[in-house]
C-alpha cells in the first residue's frame, strides 16, 4: 500500500534535485509547481500550455517598490 506514496516521493526528490536553484523560502512555490505537473493530465506540451494560460489569467498587483525589495533580498 505504500508504493503510490513512494512513487510520488521518488519523483519529487528527482524534481527538486533537477531544480537546485530554489531557496527554502520559495519551497512552497516549487511544491505547487510539482503538484501541477504531477496532477495535470496530457502531454508535456499540453501541460505547458495549461500552465501558461493559468499564469496569464492570474492577476497580481506588483508595485515597483515591492519588486525592488524582492530583488535586494535575493542578493
Amino acid at each position: 500500500p505504500m508504493e503510490p506514496v513512494n512513487e510520488v516521493h521518488r519523483y519529487l526528490k528527482g524534481f527538486l534535485r533537477c531544480n537546485r536553484g530554489y531557496s527554502r523560502r520559495n519551497l512552497q512555490d516549487w511544491l505547487n509547481l510539482f503538484c501541477f505537473i504531477w496532477n495535470e493530465g496530457g502531454t508535456k506540451a499540453q501541460k505547458a500550455q495549461k500552465f501558461i494560460e493559468k499564469a496569464i489569467k492570474k492577476r497580481a498587483l506588483l508595485r515597483f517598490r515591492g519588486q525592488k525589495d524582492a530583488m535586494a533580498a535575493r542578493k
